[in-house]
């Protein structure tokens, strides 16, 4: 029923950004901005059971530190998806791309010690 509920508010502000646009057009791009926020943070308190569902089966199966940092690169994900739409929204779309590349080698950086510890426990298995 939530989805219902946020499609009804995304169509109500796609329609507010139609009339704005028509009459202030400097206006559009905060109400963009805003409206995205608030509908972000709605999906947040939306996924807000299944993070810590998530989390709770995280730190049974994973190893310490893990959970948190896949929960790190999920939040990196949104993140810069949502910025890259809103600089796209803007007419930039290059900063976007650059933005999107960034993110990406953030989440290499951040798999890196998960790296390691599986190559560790290869080597560990291939000298047993």
């Amino acid at each position: 029923m939530d989805s219902f509920k946020l499609c009804a508010a995304a169509m109500l502000i796609t329609v507010a950004a139609v009339l704005v646009r028509q009459y202030k057009s400097e206006f559009v791009f905060p109400l963009r901005t805003a409206s995205g926020v608030m509908l972000m943070g709605c999906g947040a308190v939306l996924l807000t059971p299944a993070m810590r569902f998530l989390e709770g089966l995280g730190q049974r199966v994973f190893a310490e530190g893990q959970a948190s940092m896949l929960m790190r690169a999920l939040c990196i994900l949104l993140l810069v998806r949502f910025c890259a739409a809103l600089c796209r929204d803007c007419g930039e779309s290059t900063v976007a791309l650059c933005l999107e590349f960034a993110g990406k080698a953030e989440l290499i950086l951040l798999a890196i010690p998960l790296l390691q510890e599986l190559l560790a426990d290869v080597e560990a298995i291939l000298a047993w």
